[in-house]
């Protein structure tokens, strides 16, 4: 096994590691009555996580299914002598046990994007079981440790795909974040771990709040994949805050003024004018770089302030609502549609149901980033994105117009800034933007959920819900004497360790005599090897 090889296994292994003990520590302080069921799905994920760790290696698939029947016999044996919830967590031992022998079996007969898919696949299942857990168990102890085993998946899949030291490099500026965000709790040693205990527990401790999770997740996914596109494409879209605002405005001047046209195609006009409306002023920084070379973190910095200004003064002349001193109201019916999940994601307190305005923006947000995938790794069109970052003089030889693809890429970025923006203030919360010279945060928490998603398309749906989570739980820890801001501090705190990621790894790429960027996050490289 090379270095990276082995780098990668005891990245893994540190990841599953961490997950058990976060998992243990949560059900040792919850004092449930179902602690065993919920060992057994800990234990159970981890004999998966390194089940997977060893088919990597295809030569050990007898060694990964004693790991896995091993992990099995422990479950089940803790179920036996729990005498509760038996029945949901049985039923999700063994679904993982058909999906990893299925994996076991298949992959020395499959290419490594296929096993890829596999992997993806147990990470769909295991949250469909968290899910039912919740709903049969009524723990959010238990919830939340299967959520951590989730994650540990999550990350297991970027280890597995990635093949390189950038993950466990994304992992160090987590922990680095949170590092930071407890040693500023611990300014108050007697509330720190209630505290800590909220920011990690609340997300999950209701269908309820695991639907607002998903709600504030919606924009800085987009916000997010808009960074990630100009990544891909060698430009740093900085400006994402103001197509984020311009998005906005547009969404809700058609939601406010157009009562003309009928509901459903007043909604898709206001998704599809934000996003006409951030591709045009992402177009500006894009014209710049492309025909005048300045650089775009510059003109987009610009583009921010002058949207700022611009959109504060269109809402005084044109949306202005004298009474909040915001823009006005839109009509309800300009909201996006529920599609009946305020039905799951809800919660009964007495004779009292309240339920999330979560909607279609999340799936018009996961939509989105399969989208920007297929466009960047499947088509000609993202080759030719990519080509153009990866070396403009090259692309040009190559008989690629070079300012064509910078100024579309710019326009793209955009695009996508502008529905986060639309999908932000139509979500019936009743949000509304203010004529303040304040720019929105969204676009810089797009920042951090691209590098921490890897500026992977899918990965930022996993990052930008983990962001959400961890703003949701942080806002509610005022009651123990803490600003609100303090997980603006972590997110912060990551943004600049990421800077410390890209440096580490321009280090390693000359280290080892390899250009530091590669195409494809190294799938080239790898499957060279499998070849």
């Amino acid at each position: 096994m090379n270095r990276d090889g082995v780098f990668n296994f005891l990245s893994s292994i540190l990841v599953i590691i961490a997950g058990l003990a976060i998992g243990f520590f949560i059900l040792l302080v919850s004092d449930s009555a179902r602690v065993f069921p919920a060992v057994a799905e800990i234990i159970v994920g981890l004999a998966i996580g390194l089940a997977i760790l060893l088919v990597s290696r295809r030569s050990q698939k007898t060694s990964a299914i004693l790991v896995m029947i091993v992990g099995l016999l422990i479950g089940l044996v803790l179920l036996l002598i729990s005498g509760s919830h038996i029945l949901p967590a049985v039923l999700a031992i063994l679904a993982r046990l058909v999906i990893g022998l299925a994996i076991l079996f298949i992959s020395p007969y499959v290419g490594r994007r296929t096993q890829v898919v596999l992997v993806a696949l147990i990470m769909i299942a295991g949250l469909a079981i968290g899910i039912a857990i919740l709903f049969m168990s009524g723990s959010a102890q238990i919830a939340l440790a299967v959520f951590v085993v989730i994650i540990g998946f999550v990350i297991g899949f970027f280890i597995f795909r990635s093949g390189s030291a950038q993950v466990a490099l994304a992992a160090f500026v987590m922990i680095a974040g949170f590092a930071i965000g407890v040693f500023t709790l611990l300014s108050d040693s007697a509330q720190a771990v209630p505290a800590f205990l909220t920011i990690l527990t609340f997300g999950a401790g209701s269908m309820r709040n695991i639907g607002d999770v998903l709600l504030f997740a919606t924009p800085i996914i987009l916000t997010g994949l808009s960074v990630a596109f100009a990544y891909k494409t060698g430009l740093f879209n900085i400006g994402a805050t103001g197509q984020f605002t311009f998005g906005a405005f547009v969404a809700i001047y058609i939601g406010v003024n157009f009562d003309f046209l009928p509901p459903p195609i007043r909604i898709i006009t206001s998704i599809v004018a934000a996003a006409i409306a951030g591709a045009l002023w992402g177009a500006i920084p894009g014209l710049l770089k492309a025909y005048r070379n300045v650089h775009e973190v510059i003109s987009c910095i610009m583009t921010n302030y002058i949207g700022m200004y611009l959109v504060n003064h269109m809402i005084v002349n044109h949306l202005f609502d004298q009474g909040r001193g915001t823009t006005m109201h839109m009509l309800e019916d300009s909201n996006l549609p529920s599609l009946g999940m305020e039905n799951i994601f809800s919660e009964t307190v007495g004779n009292l149901t309240r339920s999330s305005n979560v909607n279609l923006g999340i799936i018009i947000a996961i939509v989105m980033a399969i989208l920007v995938y297929i466009i960047l790794e499947k088509t000609t069109f993202g080759y030719g994105l990519k080509a153009c970052g990866f070396n403009r003089d090259a692309a040009k030889y190559a008989g690629i117009n070079e300012k064509s693809k910078i100024v579309s890429s710019m326009m793209i970025c955009g695009a996508l800034a502008g529905i986060g923006g639309a999908l932000n203030f139509m979500n019936g919360t009743g949000l509304s933007l203010s004529a303040v010279d304040m720019l929105q945060p969204e676009g810089f928490t797009g920042i951090s959920v691209a590098f921490l998603g890897l500026n992977h398309p899918i990965g930022i749906i996993f990052s930008g819900t983990l962001v959400s989570y961890l703003f949701l739980g942080g806002a509610r820890i005022q009651v123990y004497g803490f600003s609100v801001e303090l997980m603006e501090i972590v997110i912060s705190v990551i943004i600049y360790f990421c800077a410390f990621v890209f440096l580490v790894k321009s280090f390693l790429g000359r280290r080892r005599g390899r250009p530091d960027k590669e195409p494809d996050g190294q799938d080239a490289a790898e499957e060279e090897e499998t070849a």
